[in-house]
């Protein structure tokens, strides 16, 4: 059932000092420079891992096709979320990313955790982007959550300083007519010089009736 899912999903994260790492993501190399914006605009997650949590095998292809749409939400978060506003392009409406619960909690104190807008009009931007990712099958075989454990990581120059930010955790996608972030467990630093801030924020983003049901 997605409720049990989740809540196990929790106590793992809640096991941890904070928001794990996927493994094996080299983070930006400020010494390193991305020629232009478009450049920057082309980076999208790199898969580490793609595993399920099958309550019935999923039919052929189902599982893949599930996967190669959660990327394409998780790319156009990272591009909306982190690339253009560091590039200093405005972040326009999210609710083509996020369920429209999520989208709601982006107007409080989540929002400095999911989207970047401190690190805003910079040069030199060079993206990092790893994910791992966890799917809870249902009895039909579908898909039901899928958990990305990202690993995103951005350098910039901001005047003569560097200036690096990562975000790090876990989103959870839910199927709704399209793969939207649903729940999060996001913790995002920024480091200038010795300098560090950090913020991080939690929900599981769980709705009555949502996806319920469908797996055994």
């Amino acid at each position: 059932m997605r409720l049990a899912w989740l809540v196990g999903l929790a106590v793992v994260l809640a096991g941890c000092s904070g928001p794990t790492a996927a493994p094996g993501v080299k983070q930006p190399d400020p010494t390193t420079t991305v020629a232009d914006a478009e450049a920057a605009l082309a980076v999208r997650f790199t898969t580490l891992s793609f595993d399920l949590d099958a309550a019935a095998t999923p039919p052929p292809g189902v599982a893949e096709a599930a996967r190669t749409q959660v990327l394409a939400t998780l790319d156009a978060y990272l591009k909306a979320a982190t690339i253009e506003p560091t590039l200093g392009r405005p972040v326009g409406d999210l609710g083509f990313i996020f369920t429209p619960a999520a989208a709601g909690r982006l107007t409080g104190p989540d929002r400095a955790a999911l989207v970047e807008e401190v690190l805003v009009g910079s040069d030199q931007v060079k993206p990092t982007a790893a994910v791992g990712l966890r799917a809870l099958v249902g009895t039909d075989g579908k898909p039901v959550v899928m958990a990305a454990l990202i690993d995103v990581g951005v350098s910039a120059k901001v005047g003569e300083a560097t200036v690096r930010v990562t975000r790090q955790g876990t989103l959870v996608l839910v199927d709704e007519g399209g793969w939207k972030i649903d729940g999060y467990d996001v913790r995002t630093t920024r480091r200038t010089g010795a300098a560090a801030s950090s913020v991080s924020v939690a929900t599981l983003g769980q709705r009555p009736g949502a996806a319920m049901g469908t797996a055994g």
